[in-house]
């Protein structure tokens, strides 16, 4: 059981931004997976980041910008410690 966003890009402005947020997770946490979907993405572009709590600044982990056709995928990503701890 889950849940999913769809984000309709037929009806955004090119340069339009989304975000989403997950709530606060733990330093221990080493490991982000989702699925995700990106089809008839001409300049579409995901990018994943951690938030250092201390400063609040957000750093780029991830960036995925390939059209992948029709169907889902998995990503994981490892989360380096040295960006947690930084």
């Amino acid at each position: 059981l889950g849940f999913y966003l769809w984000v309709d890009r037929r009806q955004s402005i090119r340069g339009r931004r989304a975000r989403i947020e997950s709530e606060l997770v733990l330093n221990e946490i080493r490991c982000i997976s989702f699925w995700y979907y990106m089809s008839n993405t001409i300049d579409g572009q995901l990018n994943v980041y951690v938030r250092d709590r201390s400063t609040d600044q957000y750093k780029l982990i991830e960036s995925i910008h390939q059209n992948h056709g029709p169907f889902w995928l998995l990503k994981e990503i490892t989360v380096d410690p040295q960006i947690l701890a930084n």
